[in-house]
């Protein structure tokens, strides 16, 4: 693999992730934010959707770290 195509990607799997991460604490984030909420509002619609952003963001950061690896295996020579 070409010198510069190599470290163009190892620079973009850099920001993805930190892309990731990002989403990660924006997941745990939300998610103290939906736990901190009254029990009286626990059930509701505003709780609800906040439990659901929170688990939107982790599936997202858990889709973005597979392709992570698999970038990272085509970089190395891993998968063809």
């Amino acid at each position: 693999m070409d010198l510069l195509i190599c470290k163009e990607m190892s620079r973009l799997l850099e920001v993805l992730d930190q892309a990731r991460s990002d989403l990660e604490v924006l997941a745990v984030d939300q998610q103290a934010d939906a736990d901190d909420m009254p029990e009286n509002l626990h059930g509701g619609e505003r709780h609800e959707r906040a439990e659901t952003v929170a688990e939107e963001l982790d599936q997202l950061a858990d889709e973005l770290a597979d392709a992570i690896k698999t970038l990272a295996d085509l970089r190395s020579g891993d998968e063809a």
